[in-house]
């Protein structure tokens, strides 16, 4: 493909690959981004969140990821893991919250059902999964657990493209929305014929890096045991 210079726009394996990726994560949409830190921002930007939006995060949690909520203008809060990355909830402040953000460090899932005293039914959760690719929870991957689940396919990730990422969605007018905000080329996106037809800033994947990608997930399963 890139000897052919089938690089450009949106190429049909770049899809092909968010449909793998969907398949062995058992989500039902996926969509690459040009980072990790590109899929959390469109993740909020898709969630509609006002100004002043209270978040609950982990302190163990990536700087991008915080700067992107200050930036946003949410109002942010913070709580403790210990040591066998358990949540410490004593010192959680008690608001409404609209958006949990979790971090699941060094492949440990942090449970997040220690929080439910914390969250009401319309609180969105994103998970950070990173770093705890294929971590599944009563035979179910664990991403499927949140609104949103995101992650960098950067450096010496599991999957890795050198730099990108995703996110994961069984929502699809969140997925949609995501597509319509930074994927010009993308033949889901509404604006299609549209030259640079997108709401926000263009986050796309670079091709090459989804093909660097999709060979790592071909032997995921073998190198992740």
């Amino acid at each position: 493909q890139v000897l052919k210079k089938n690089y450009s726009k949106y190429p049909y394996y770049v899809e092909e690959f968010e449909n793998e990726l969907a398949n062995r994560f058992n989500s039902k949409f996926c969509l690459t981004f040009s980072s990790g830190t590109a899929g959390f921002y469109a993740s909020l930007l898709s969630l509609n969140l006002e100004s002043k939006s209270k978040v609950l995060i982990s302190c163990m949690t990536f700087p991008t990821v915080i700067e992107i909520l200050k930036k946003n203008n949410y109002d942010i809060y913070y709580f403790d893991v210990n040591e066998n990355f358990e949540i410490v909830s004593d010192n959680i402040e008690k608001h409404s919250y609209d958006l949990v953000v979790l971090t699941h460090p060094f492949g440990f899932y942090i449970d997040y059902n220690k929080l439910k005293n914390f969250l009401s039914t319309n609180t969105k959760v994103i998970f950070d999964s990173s770093h705890s690719q294929g971590i599944n929870i009563d035979g179910v991957s664990h991403m499927k657990l949140a609104d949103i689940s995101f992650m960098s396919l950067q450096g010496a990730k599991s999957i890795s493209g050198g730099e990108g990422g995703v996110i994961f969605t069984d929502n699809e007018s969140i997925y949609l929305s995501m597509i319509n905000n930074h994927h010009p080329g993308h033949r889901k996106n509404k604006n299609l014929n549209t030259s640079g037809g997108i709401s926000d800033l263009k986050l796309r994947m670079h091709p090459i890096a989804a093909l660097l990608a999709k060979h790592d997930l071909k032997s995921f399963d073998k190198r992740n045991v």
